[in-house]
């Protein structure tokens, strides 16, 4: 019952902010790995001092099931969004615990993006789980919401 409630919190919270960006996307560039791209990252929420700190993967496990249901999974990010995820979270003063909503894209106003959930753990690491959006994906599940 204490999981089913927990989860139930994650998904008011991300369900809430899951497209409202805080901030906008910035560029990053990396000419001598040929790595370029637009991310950002926004804290969602903390699972520091709960039960789940040290089993980050069952969190990450029950965003993917509830997200998958509405979103493309991706389930091996290229070296470029990784080098992004990572770009955006050095912006952002990470503790170990924390989750983070990072948004990746070719462009600032690319239709297509990768949403990445990600949990800090030890030494800059972070468990993930990530998602293809496109602005179409948006309008069906708005339409679907109002049906």
């Amino acid at each position: 019952m204490r999981v089913k409630n927990l989860l139930i919190c994650f998904f008011c919270v991300f369900g809430t902010s899951l497209f409202a960006q805080t901030t906008s996307l910035k560029h990053y560039s990396d000419e001598l790995q040929n790595f370029d791209g637009w991310a950002n990252a926004v804290f969602e929420e903390s699972i520091k001092g709960s039960e789940y700190e040290n089993n980050a993967d069952l969190v990450i496990e029950a965003i993917s099931k509830k997200l998958s249901e509405k979103f493309t999974p991706v389930y091996k990010m290229t070296k470029n969004n990784m080098w992004l995820c990572k770009q955006a979270l050095n912006e952002c003063e990470t503790e170990k615990g924390e989750i983070y909503r990072i948004t990746c894209a070719n462009s600032e106003k690319a239709i297509d993006s990768i949403m990445v959930y990600a949990i800090i753990k030890d030494n800059a690491e972070f468990s993930w789980c990530a998602f293809s959006v496109s602005f179409f994906d948006l309008l069906k599940n708005l339409s679907a919401n109002e049906d």
